[in-house]
């Protein structure tokens, strides 16, 4: 992927630093070059697959996650192309760590503190349901704890990427994969229970 640093995308957005990469794209720190606010920019890789089907789900993830609007869903501010077909989305930056590089980092978490991040997620995860939408890769690494330095507490808001989310369609079978032993899947529709042999 060619170096994006310093490029201004929709004439506003300059890139800073890379601070992640993923399958799908880069994200950036970016800062807005009118008004200085710093924020996060997701860029999608050029070569990723087919162009039109990756973009259609590139702006429907964004579209779904600006419809939950709750606290601990990463906020979306922004999506768009350039003219070369650079297609980019502007979140939130967050300062902090994922849940996963905190494990990492500290080993067992006390259980007063496991509760408060799965209570924060599962918050997350519901206001997303009630609004018909999914996290498809639920994982310790698209969860990100917060530190604010406004705060005494040492970690502060449990933020759930907002992308690998899709509507939900209720006309779609839910299935335990196979090998589960058997446990039933049940059709949302019509409450039916079928096992695998």
């Amino acid at each position: 992927m060619t170096d994006l640093q310093d490029r201004v995308l929709d004439r506003k957005y300059r890139l800073v630093r890379m601070i992640g990469e993923g399958g799908m794209g880069s994200v950036w720190e970016a800062q807005h070059t009118m008004i200085s606010r710093r924020v996060a920019v997701k860029v999608m890789h050029a070569e990723t697959g087919d162009v039109q089907e990756t973009l259609g789900r590139f702006f429907r993830e964004a579209q779904s996650a600006s419809a939950i609007g709750h606290p601990n869903i990463v906020e979306i501010f922004d999506v768009g192309v350039e003219d070369d077909g650079t297609a980019y989305m502007v979140m939130e930056l967050l300062n902090g760590v994922s849940l996963e590089n905190l494990m990492l980092d500290r080993g067992t978490l006390p259980p007063a503190r496991v509760i408060e991040i799965t209570l924060q997620i599962l918050s997350a995860l519901n206001a997303a349901h009630n609004k018909g939408i999914i996290h498809r890769d639920m994982k310790p690494d698209n969860v990100f704890i917060s530190v604010d330095s406004r705060m005494r507490e040492e970690f502060g808001r449990v933020i759930v990427d907002a992308l690998h989310v899709s509507q939900f369609l209720g006309a779609e079978r839910f299935r335990v994969p196979p090998g589960d032993g058997g446990f039933p899947a049940v059709d949302p529709e019509c409450g039916d229970a079928e096992r695998f042999e």
